[in-house]
């Protein structure tokens, strides 16, 4: 992968934000990457001010696309709702858009990775670092500061060794981090 791309990373809070980064820094990404962090720029719940800046910057994403390469990262948490339910709150504003290329767009087809933790992001760290967990309970809490600090550079390795071609991924991982290695591979390969 040419290293030289532009990424913008649309996620709800700090968790989000550090692991993310630390996989693109392992992917060798390491310039210009612009991170819009809900709870830092957004009033109300973090996972709203996320799907309420999603087509903003699936809109800037097109433009500097024409420019450059340019990869998307939008995060935000299922929280007790189903992936697919966030996925379609986050879809649907770009199927209303005033640009005719936002109501057409095909994600899929796009470098946009769309990444849905069920629960919290907490539940990815933890079964990346190979603690049981399922996508019901709440971990957020689990954990002190300092531990989470001390888990999530290792979940980011783990999820980069993960996105690589021919890895193998454990069949007892849990859907919603199936998708997100799906996703990162296809748009970070």
């Amino acid at each position: 992968m040419s290293k030289r791309i532009a990424v913008v990373v649309l996620c709800e809070d700090n968790a989000h934000s550090t692991l993310v980064a630390e996989f693109l820094r392992r992917c060798g990404i390491r310039g210009n990457i612009r991170f819009w962090i809900s709870s830092a720029n957004w009033p109300g719940a973090a996972e709203q001010g996320v799907r309420s800046r999603f087509p903003i910057e699936v809109e800037d994403y097109l433009r500097a696309k024409a420019k450059r390469d340019t990869r998307m990262i939008a995060m935000t948490d299922a929280d007790t709702g189903s992936v697919a339910r966030r996925q379609q709150q986050l879809e649907e504003p770009l199927k209303v858009a005033d640009d005719h290329r936002i109501r057409e767009l095909q994600l899929s087809k796009e470098t946009i990775a769309i990444l849905i933790p069920r629960r919290n992001v907490e539940t990815w760290v933890l079964a990346l670092n190979g603690i049981a967990v399922n996508e019901l309970e709440d971990y957020k809490d689990s954990r002190s500061a300092s531990e989470w600090f001390r888990l999530t550079p290792i979940a980011s390795g783990k999820l980069y060794d993960w996105t690589r071609p021919n890895a193998t991924i454990p069949t007892d991982t849990i859907h919603s981090l199936r998708l997100g290695i799906q996703e990162l591979a296809r748009v970070f390969q």
